[in-house]
């Protein structure tokens, strides 16, 4: 089709507030489209979650604490950005303690929404202010997940002042949106590859779920509170492991706990060894 200015819109003369008349041109047309939406898929198989962690430590390193942050520990996308580097003049953002050289606790300070940018721009949003703790089985694959990102973070520059956790090209603090943007081309450009040419029928089809719909960063909280559910956490519990406000979403969990998984896997082990030797393969580059 071809269209001339004057076809698609029309003068109309207005008043604005103050009593002044002017003509403007506003649309003379109406376009009805059916937009295309992919569903959100929120289970993520652990035989999965053990293929995208390493991934992310070796094709985006700049996200992958992130994602052990909602894995292991429960956060919110927006809550992930939020988090400052040990040395932030703000105030610590992640806390450890150990106890005869082992670490028995990890505590992610999100008890302030601060500004972590010179230009002021929002990052992310926390939805409920809190001290929020690793979950405890998770605690030595997030310990060794935070010496990589620390590593990572010794190549990359930052604004000191801040000292945020997650860092983008500009050496400001990673926004929510660059998070999920760079989530979402890890899971199609390296995950679904790597299950599609798989041995295991299970993760062949779990890769044409990921063609057929958007695996979004909120599932990795998603597959956190299933560990949790299966591990024999009541309500309460579950409730003060997320951070939520009220025990709503726990409850949810628990009614449909036995169609989460058919069986508990101790992933922990895995996962760790798994960072270890990624760790191994970065140390001798």
């Amino acid at each position: 089709m071809k269209l001339s200015k004057e076809e698609l819109y029309e003068e109309e003369t207005r008043v604005t507030r103050r009593g002044k008349t002017i003509r403007k041109n506003v649309p003379a047309f109406q376009a009805v489209g059916f937009p295309q939406t992919r569903a959100l898929l929120r289970e993520i198989p652990t035989k999965v979650m053990e293929i995208l962690i390493p991934l992310a430590f070796r094709y985006a390193r700049e996200i992958a604490f992130g994602v052990c942050l909602q894995a292991f520990a429960g956060l919110r996308g927006g809550e992930v950005c939020n988090v400052r580097q040990e040395c932030s003049p703000l105030g610590a953002g992640i806390r450890f303690v150990t106890v005869a050289g082992e670490t028995v606790k990890a505590e992610i300070d999100l008890r302030r929404e601060l500004t972590l940018r010179s230009d002021k721009a929002e990052i992310g949003k926390i939805k409920r202010e809190r001290l929020q703790c690793v979950y405890p089985a998770f605690l030595g694959a997030f310990t060794q997940a935070y010496e990589l990102h620390k590593e990572y973070l010794r190549h990359v520059s930052f604004e000191p002042e801040y000292a945020p956790m997650f860092v983008n090209r500009n050496g400001k603090a990673m926004s929510y949106e660059t998070y999920r943007t760079r989530f979402k081309a890890l899971v199609q450009k390296r995950l679904r590859p790597i299950l599609a040419n798989s041995g295991d029928p299970e993760l062949r089809v779990y890769a044409q779920l990921l063609c057929e719909n958007e695996l979004g960063c909120h599932a990795l909280r998603h597959w956190y509170t299933v560990q949790l559910a299966l591990r024999g956490e009541n309500i309460a519990d579950i409730q003060f492991w997320r951070g939520d406000k009220s025990p709503e979403s726990a409850f949810g969990y628990l009614q449909n706990k036995g169609e989460l998984v058919r069986e508990l896997e101790n992933a922990n082990e895995r996962f760790l060894q798994a960072l270890l030797r990624i760790g191994e393969e970065l140390h001798e580059k």
